[in-house]
């Protein structure tokens, strides 16, 4: 079952140059001259942004409004084993467990068949992504979908797996599962025989414009055996910290109301499990994962990030040090080199002061992780809530620290915060909330009046809404598309006004 993940989209950036902190260099379409565009201006970044980057804004706004596959570069794919013609055999169970490293993902399926029928031999297997040249539009992302180490082991025994190539549309490898060359083996069934399959492999994984990775496991292959799945559990274990706030759960609306199927979020543990049983899938689990912190530490301290200012590049310095000395267990150098960059807040160069104080607001997170580990629990919660308080971060930490205080009220408040934030469409922030609160001993729910369904009240007032918003969408919809083109009409005559109010000055 597959993963796909996403890639960056290279048309504005060009990164095989380095950049300067006074600005990124960006090339026009074709591959012309290069322009810059300042990351830490006299008056901040946002403010020079906005003055000297609004056309660029604007343009990334319209182009990146409804991201999909299309602005990515794409990584590895695996795939569910399954028949490529009809056949009497049942998939028992399968389990799955996908190991995300960095670039890489590793995966170990395994299946158990058993045959219904009479005597046959069953051809298995799944397309051999990456073994066809790239398609014409795709031919410059730089895509890496290939299958490595692929193996496969029936009974235990390691079996011969053959590239089966320009199969035609037919059987089960047809319409939007086609693809024409197969990785294959055959499997003999006698009447009622039960046989175990494992596959083996990893994929690179792609990453999109701001760096996050799509992980999709293609689960609707499943459904391509005899009856319905049995049993099936799918694990994906990261070799990371774990906050719920940078993950999406895509097209969980498609099987939130299966009650064959259960997803735990364990940030603990590392890890997101779905599990369910007699299941006919028809349709995917799709994972994003965004890991902001990450792309915030590259933002900020990245080498390529220098201009000579000699101030800059202290902070730059001191901000990584701290932290990589947190990341090694050496919090009193950490927090020495934290304060080093809190001296340059109050700097007379307001280019200066305002990187310090982005810096320093980054680096208060893992701040507060040093007092929660030494027990200062006031002081974590803190700089948990400054550090987030722009983009509303830290949640899951500050839940985990009032947890670890015994402060109940607050713990509480906070899961019921977090679980309304977002009701039709919830991230997966809000259904580990969900499930902490839905796990809590049942004098704890009666106490704070916690019932057992959290979502389904406040889903079913947000489907009232969703009705009386979806009523007035239709009486609108013989003006909508004229809507659409005057409001973009709006738009494009803006950004020739500010174009060339730009180029006159």
């Amino acid at each position: 079952m597959p993963l796909r993940n996403m890639a960056s989209m290279h048309a504005f950036i060009d990164c095989r140059k380095p950049v300067s902190r006074k600005g990124l260099f960006l090339r026009d379409g074709k591959g012309g001259k290069a322009h810059s565009l300042p990351l830490h201006g006299g008056e901040g970044f946002r403010a020079v942004l906005m003055k000297k980057g609004i056309v660029l804004y604007l343009i990334f706004f319209l182009m990146t409004s409804s991201v999909s596959a299309d602005d990515a570069v794409l990584g590895g794919k695996g795939n569910t084993v399954y028949p490529i013609y009809d056949t009497q055999v049942e998939m028992l169970s399968e389990q799955v467990d996908i190991e995300v490293k960095g670039d890489k993902s590793f995966i170990r399926c395994e299946f158990l068949f058993r045959n219904t029928g009479e005597k046959e031999r069953v051809m298995a297997g799944f397309p051999a992504y990456g073994t066809l040249p790239p398609s014409e539009e795709r031919e410059a992302f730089g895509d890496d979908i290939k299958i490595y180490d692929f193996k496969t082991y029936v009974d235990g025994k390691e079996v011969k797996v053959g590239l089966k190539k320009g199969l035609k549309e037919e059987g089960n490898n047809k319409e939007r599962m086609y693809y024409a060359n197969w990785y294959v083996w055959e499997m003999a069934f006698e009447k009622a025989q039960v046989r175990r399959v494992v596959n083996t492999y990893w994929v690179k994984n792609g990453y999109d414009s701001i760096g996050g990775k799509m992980i999709e496991y293609v689960l609707e292959t499943g459904s391509t055996w005899k009856n319905p799945i049995g049993y099936g559990k799918i694990t994906m274990h990261f070799d990371r910290e774990v906050d719920p706030q940078d993950f999406v759960i895509r097209d969980y609306d498609l099987y939130q109301d299966n009650p064959n199927i259960l997803l735990r979020i364990m940030p603990g543990d590392r890890k997101f499990v779905w599990e369910f049983f007699a299941l006919e899938p028809n349709f995917n689990i799709r994972l994003y994962d965004e890991d902001s912190l990450a792309r915030r530490r590259y933002l900020l301290f990245d080498p390529w990030m220098d201009d000579g200012n000699k101030d800059m590049d202290a902070i730059r310095k001191y901000g990584s040090m701290a932290y990589e000395a947190y990341r090694k267990g050496n919090y009193d150098q950490a927090l020495d080199a934290m304060g080093r960059v809190n001296r340059y807040k109050e700097h007379r160069d307001k280019q200066v002061s305002d990187y310090a104080l982005e810096t320093a607001n980054f680096l208060d997170y893992y701040r507060g992780l040093i007092l929660m580990e030494r027990g200062d629990y006031k002081g974590a919660i803190y700089y948990f809530k400054t550090s987030g308080l722009l983009e509303n971060r830290n949640l899951y930490p500050l839940s985990q620290l009032y947890k670890k205080m015994g402060d109940t009220d607050q713990y509480i408040h906070l899961l019921n915060k977090i679980a309304k934030k977002n009701i039709s469409r919830p991230g997966a922030l809000e259904l580990w909330a969900a499930q902490e609160l839905k796990d809590l001993p049942a004098g704890i729910k009666a106490k704070y009046g916690i019932g057992e369904n959290i979502f389904i009240k406040r889903a079913s007032e947000q489907e009232n809404k969703d009705a009386v918003v979806e009523g007035k969408l239709k009486g609108q919809e013989n003006s909508s598309y004229k809507g659409f083109i005057v409001f973009n009409i709006g738009v494009l005559i803006l950004i020739f006004v500010i174009y060339w109010n730009i180029k006159k000055r």
